[in-house]
C-alpha cells in the first residue's frame, strides 16, 4: 500500500485526477487563499484531495508511472495495481481503515461503502511552496495594544517605586535596631563592671572583718589561759583523795554480739533459689486447615471468534451485530477494543471449530472476506 500511495502522491502533484482502476479516483482542485477575520489572518492558496468510488475506469495514468518506475510492459504494471488494490480491499475488510502516507485515511461504513478523509497540510503543490499563513492585526487593535503596554508600563513604575520605598524604610528600621542592641551592650557591660566593683568591696570588708575576727579571738584565748593557770595553782595547793575505778565503766566488746546485729539489719533475708519465678509456656495445638470437598468446574472460554467484516465506528459494529441476530446467527456480537470495531458471527473453543465455519460460509457464499480471530 505504501507504493501505491507513493504513487498516487507524486501523479497528484502534476495531475488534477488519479484513478485507481477497480477502485476509485483521487481528485485534487485548487483552494484560493481565504481570509480569516475571527483569527485576523490570512491562509496561503493550498490543494485540497477528494475520492471518488465511481471513477473505476483504468485511464493509463497511474500504469504509465508504474512502467517508467520498474521499467516494465502495460500488462506488468496492470498487474502490479490489481495486486496493491486486492490488498488495500483485504485490509479495509479486515481492519476497518487503511492509512494511505501523505494521501489520507479510508474507512469502510456500515454502508459497505468508502468514506475518505483527507491529510491536512501534507500535499503540496511545486508551485505554492514557501507559502505560509500570516496574521495581521487592524489599526483599532494596534491601538489598544500600544494602550496595554503603556499601561503595563505604568503599573510596573509604580511597583518599583513602591519596591524602592519599602526597602528604605526595611534599612531604616535596621538601623534604629542596630543602634539599640549597641546601646543594650553598652548598658550591660556597664552593669557587669559595677557589680565587680561590688563584690571587690565586699570581699575586701569580709577580710578585715576576718582579721578583727582572728585578733578578738587571740585575745580571748590570752585571758583563758591565764584564768587556767590561776586555777591550777589554787588546785594543786589543796589535798588529793584517791578514786577507785571498776572494771564496769569500761565498754566490753563481743565478736558474737556484733556478727548477730549485723545478721539482723541486712537487706537480704532470704537465699534467692536456682530458676525461681520460671515461667512455663504451653504449646497450643495447630487447627488444620479445611480443604473443600467439592472443586467447581472449569469452562473452557471461547476464544476464536470468526469476523465477517471491520467498520469505522463502534455504533456500526453493534447494527451489524443485531442484524445477524434477527437473521438467525445468535451468536453474533460486536467486538470494540484495541482501535479496531469488529463484527463477529460466531465463537468457538477450538481453532478448528472456527476455521470450519469459515469454509461453511465461504462455501455457502455468504462472507468471502470472513477470517478467524484469537482472542481472550
Amino acid at each position: 500500500m505504501k507504493e501505491l500511495a507513493s504513487h498516487i502522491h507524486r501523479l497528484l502533484q502534476e495531475n488534477d485526477c488519479v484513478i485507481v482502476p477497480g477502485f476509485g479516483g483521487f481528485i485534487a482542485h485548487d483552494s484560493p487563499a481565504q481570509w480569516m477575520e475571527s483569527e485576523h489572518s490570512f491562509l496561503p492558496p493550498s490543494r485540497i484531495i477528494a475520492f471518488n468510488p465511481l471513477l473505476k475506469i483504468n485511464d493509463g495514468l497511474l500504469a504509465q508511472s508504474y512502467m517508467t518506475s520498474y521499467r516494465t510492459s502495460f500488462s506488468e504494471a496492470t498487474r502490479r495495481i490489481q495486486r496493491a488494490v486486492k490488498q488495500l480491499v483485504h485490509s479495509l475488510y479486515e481492519n476497518g481503515s487503511v492509512y494511505l502516507p501523505e494521501i489520507g485515511k479510508l474507512r469502510f461504513n456500515i454502508h459497505h461503502n468508502y468514506e475518505f478523509y483527507p491529510e491536512d497540510d501534507k500535499l503540496i503543490s511545486p508551485t505554492l511552496y514557501g507559502l505560509e499563513s500570516f496574521e495581521m492585526n487592524t489599526l483599532e487593535e494596534v491601538k489598544q495594544q500600544r494602550e496595554a503596554l503603556q499601561q503595563l508600563r505604568a503599573k510596573q513604575l509604580e511597583e518599583e517605586e513602591r519596591q524602592r520605598k519599602e526597602t528604605e524604610r526595611l534599612r531604616r528600621e535596621a538601623e534604629i535596631q542596630r543602634k539599640q542592641e549597641e546601646w543594650q551592650k553598652q548598658h550591660e557591660e556597664q552593669m557587669r563592671l559595677a557589680a565587680m566593683k561590688r563584690a571587690e568591696e565586699k570581699a575586701q570588708l569580709t577580710l578585715s572583718r576576718r582579721a578583727m575576727l582572728r585578733k578578738s579571738l587571740r585575745m580571748v584565748g590570752t585571758a583563758a589561759a591565764m584564768i587556767a593557770v590561776l586555777f591550777l595553782c589554787f588546785t594543786f595547793a589543796t589535798p588529793l583523795q584517791n578514786t577507785t575505778i571498776g572494771t564496769e565503766s569500761y565498754a566490753e566488746l563481743n565478736p558474737k554480739e556484733m556478727l548477730s546485729n549485723l545478721m539482723s539489719h541486712s537487706l537480704i533475708t532470704q537465699p534467692i533459689g536456682e530458676n525461681a519465678g520460671a515461667n512455663t509456656i504451653e504449646e497450643s495445638p495447630i487447627e488444620e486447615a479445611v480443604v473443600p470437598a467439592e472443586v467447581a468446574e472449569v469452562q473452557v472460554p471461547k476464544i476464536y471468534h470468526v469476523i465477517i467484516a471491520s467498520v469505522g465506528a463502534s455504533k456500526d459494529a453493534q447494527t451489524m451485530a443485531e442484524d445477524l441476530i434477527h437473521r438467525g446467527f445468535q451468536d453474533a456480537k460486536a467486538i470494540v477494543g484495541d482501535g479496531y470495531n469488529r463484527v463477529c458471527i460466531n465463537s468457538f473453543e477450538t481453532e478448528q471449530e472456527a476455521y470450519a465455519m469459515v469454509r461453511q460460509l465461504k462455501a455457502d457464499n455468504l462472507y468471502q472476506q470472513a477470517w478467524v480471530l484469537k482472542r481472550q
